[in-house]
């Protein structure tokens, strides 16, 4: 829970520096990430199909809280 807090918090911090609220989520690099932790589960002799089920879990409620800290700093503005 640490990590994933510590995480969070520079998730957050990084929507300082988007550019808009669609900006906040790059699909290439989330499908660049999920390759990595796939063949990493696979190396470890676990089920890549779960760990790619949490990992995209995550993801989206990472990218969630950073589309809404986003929106807190700009007043609510979508660009």
């Amino acid at each position: 829970t640490r990590l994933l807090a510590e995480r969070n918090h520079f998730v957050t911090e990084a929507a300082k520096f988007k550019p808009s609220v669609a900006g906040v989520v790059v699909p290439a690099r989330v499908e660049e990430i999920i390759t990595r932790v796939r063949k990493m589960a696979a190396e470890l002799d676990v089920n890549p199909d779960s760990i790619e089920t949490v990992y995209r879990t995550i993801i989206d409620a990472f990218t969630r809280d950073e589309q809404a800290r986003w929106r807190d700093m700009h007043g609510g503005a979508e660009k």
